[in-house]
């Protein structure tokens, strides 16, 4: 049988039901399955846990793509470990190789900032080598309950959704408090990655950097490398015809910091995802006419003054003007429009020679898109989107450490490969996921998150909320979010000690059907 590692979660089938598919999948091919779960929308949590993520592929000599056959020391006690980047990725990273191994490692931190905080450290500036894509006024998305690294809660006096600035004191304090800092080396900049043993031997690899202020530059090898640069600095802009011939200004949602400049504008704002909802919100305030063009949307909305217009995808610009979806309205002459279409990863640091490659916002080839299948050794943390992510981090982190100090098993090269394609497989034609979809994870986060902590032989720390809870958590205030985009955030959420949640209703009125 095939291994599938990952599947949207669906309704909870009956026993009998449980039972079948679990026969069914003793022989069936792996496309049958998925279009069966696909059609069927059955699939439930010991399906999911039971037979998708402890699966063993017969064949092959009976790989267990689980978790691996064997102990394996990667990094040496005492060794060299890189850590890209210090927002919360990286001090997540150097956490992990700092307190979960037996292994006193030698941890250095490379942060190009003077600060930690990576994306979450503001800044006024915009413009090409500016990293934060935070805009002035923005709030997190999600509850501050299902946002905190393991052990370490969140100030109970915040509000469930925080400004940046309080996410950005959090992670100064998270730094602080597990002594992280000594680690990092600040206003450094990793120019160049390479392996050093290419032959196949695991470990070595050659790091360059410059110090951004002197212009010093060093190099080192080390045992490992963990990637934790981010992926909202690198903005994609669709080729859409006739763009060029805009007179008016474009920009993209990374170089948005405050509504002010459109005051008085017409301007079309270019997705729907968080920040293309919040920043058409926060614009349509001080805008004169403010569309929002989006995918599932057929029509173009009557426009009422000093409410957003939403339209279907722009198809082509004719002049100032945008045509809008199949209909082929046209918007009045536009003065700008703003791009919140997402970003790209990107690791110019790392030489062609190591072969990581990015195919269409697909990084490859990744073993639970986290270890480079080659190497493990080189490992990525947070490349899943549509997250909560410092709880992944968590759980990224302190498998990575420990399974490359020897203390959980891993798979090898030849089962990674399986596991991977299996997953591809899955994705791709099983699910019909477009390849830019790779790395979106969704409700699959909470069981990706549990299988890692439960390899890794984590235990729940005290402090921290069960995973099953904030899966609860995260889905209730996805509900309010697309139930009520603006008023939202003025939820706040309170944890009981039974384990059970609620909400302040008084905060807000907001139907939820």
């Amino acid at each position: 049988m095939q291994s599938v590692p990952f599947l949207r979660p669906g309704k909870l089938p009956r026993r009998r039901t449980m039972v079948a598919l679990v026969a069914i999948a003793a022989s069936a091919g792996l496309c049958t399955i998925l279009a069966m779960f696909q059609r069927s929308r059955v699939l439930s949590t010991s399906v999911r846990r039971g037979l998708l993520l402890r699966t063993c592929t017969a064949g092959r000599g009976g790989v267990c793509m689980a978790a691996g056959d064997v102990l394996r020391r990667m990094i040496p006690k005492g060794g060299k470990v890189a850590v890209i980047g210090a927002g919360a990725a990286g001090l997540s990273a150097a956490r992990s190789l700092q307190d979960f191994t037996d292994s006193n490692l030698n941890i250095s931190v490379f942060e190009q900032e003077g600060r930690v905080g990576g994306t979450w450290s503001y800044t006024d500036e915009v413009g090409e080598g500016v990293h934060s894509s935070m805009y002035k006024n923005l709030r997190t998305n999600i509850p501050k309950e299902v946002m905190p690294f393991a052990g370490f809660p969140f100030d109970k006096k915040l509000p469930s959704f925080m400004t940046h600035q309080q996410v950005l004191e959090y992670l100064d304090n998270f730094a602080e408090h597990y002594d992280i800092k000594r680690h990092i080396q600040f206003r450094t900049k990793v120019k160049k990655i390479v392996k050093t043993n290419p032959t196949g031997e695991r470990g070595g690899w050659g790091v360059e950097w410059e110090e951004i202020e002197t212009g010093d530059k060093h190099k080192d090898v080390f045992d490992s490398v963990f990637v934790c640069n981010g992926h909202y600095t690198v903005p994609i802009m669709p080729e859409i015809p006739g763009l060029s011939g805009f007179s008016g200004k474009i920009s993209h949602a990374h170089n948005y910091r405050t509504p002010d400049e459109y005051k008085g504008k017409t301007v079309a704002v270019v997705g729907a995802g968080p920040s293309g909802v919040d920043i058409s919100l926060e614009i349509a305030k001080y805008a004169k006419h403010v569309y929002r063009a989006q995918r599932g949307v057929t029509e173009v909305s009557t426009h009422k003054p000093g409410e957003i217009q939403t339209a279907p995808p722009i198809t082509r610009f004719d002049g100032n003007r945008a045509v809008f979806g199949e209909s082929a309205v046209v918007s009045e002459a536009l003065d700008s429009v703003i791009f919140c279409t997402g970003y790209d990863y990107s690791f110019p640091f790392l030489d062609s020679s190591i072969g990581v490659k990015i195919e269409e916002r697909a990084v490859t080839p990744l073993y639970r898109h986290l270890y480079f299948t080659k190497d493990p050794t080189l490992v990525f943390v947070g490349l899943p989107w549509k997250v909560a992510p410092f709880p992944m981090f968590d759980c990224q982190t302190r498998h990575a450490a420990r399974s490359l100090c020897g203390m959980i098993p891993i798979p090898n090269q030849t089962q990674m490969e399986i596991a991977r394609k299996e997953d591809e497989k899955m994705r791709f034609e099983g699910m019909g996921l477009p390849r830019r979809y790779y790395h979106q994870f969704g409700d699959l986060q909470w069981d990706y998150n549990k299988l890692l902590m439960e390899e890794a032989k984590i235990e729940k720390e005290e402090k921290s909320i069960s995973i099953d809870l904030m899966r609860e958590l995260y889905a209730d205030a996805g509900m309010a979010r697309r139930a009520n985009p603006a008023a939202y955030r003025e939820r706040n959420y309170q944890v009981n000690p039974d384990g059970t949640w609620s909400w302040n209703p008084s905060a807000e009125n907001i139907a939820i059907g």
